[in-house]
Parts: C-alpha cells; structure tokens; sequence
C-alpha cells in the first residue's frame, strides 16, 4: 500500500486487471464430464477420512511422499511467516520491501517446486 498510497486507483486498476484476466483465462479450461457413479452423501464426513488414511498407510512410497509434501510446505509456511517477523523487527524494512522479500520467498518455492519436479523426470521417488 506504501508504494500507491497517493495513487490508490493504481492499485485498484491492477487488481482489476488480474481479475480480468483471471476471469478470461477461466473460458478456456475445457469442460469435464461428470462421473458415472455417484456416490451417496455420508453422514459421516470422518468416515471417508479414515478409510483414505488406511489407504495411504498400506501404500509406503505414497506416504513418505505425503510426509515430503507436508513438510516441504511447512518449511515454506514458517519461512513465510519468520519472513515478516524478520523483516520488520530485525532488519526494520518497511511494508513494501517486506513484501519484496516475501515475493522473493514465493518465486523460490514455485522455482523449487518446478525443478523438483523437473528434476525427478515426473516420477514419484
């Protein structure tokens, strides 16, 4: 907000703009056909829950990916958040080039994510 503060109507055309462009990139995605089988609404929404968790379980290389995963994103949730702090209270940056840093943070992980998978030849290890 610091960087458009005596312009606001910048900010807000930008935000329009990606929503725009948001909304037509949304008309190209194909449509899919609806399944078969429908399956009946549980009751019990823990059910389903528990059964995908004994699924998961049984199947090891799934779930020590699952456990990368969640653990891959926890790191970046901390860092994200350690980010702020760090930048605010340590290096005392204000608003804009916290957000630089955050940006930072975000391309890394979107880079990280893609060469991973790159790197793995699209294969679950």
């Amino acid at each position: 907000f610091s960087a458009w503060q005596k312009e606001p109507w910048k900010m807000g055309a930008m935000m329009l703009a990606i929503a725009v462009a948001g909304t037509v990139m949304s008309f190209k995605i194909g449509r899919v056909a609806s399944p078969v089988v429908r399956a009946p609404f549980a009751l019990n929404p823990f059910a389903e829950v528990f059964t995908g968790m004994k699924r998961l379980y049984s199947d090891r290389p799934l779930w020590l990916t699952v456990i990368g995963m969640s653990y891959f994103w926890f790191l970046g949730a901390l860092f994200q958040m350690d980010l702020i702090l760090i930048g605010r209270e340590v290096m005392k940056l204000d608003e804009m080039r916290v957000g630089l840093m955050l940006t930072a943070l975000a391309v890394g992980i979107g880079a990280g994510s893609m060469a991973a998978g790159r790197l793995s030849g699209d294969k679950v290890e």
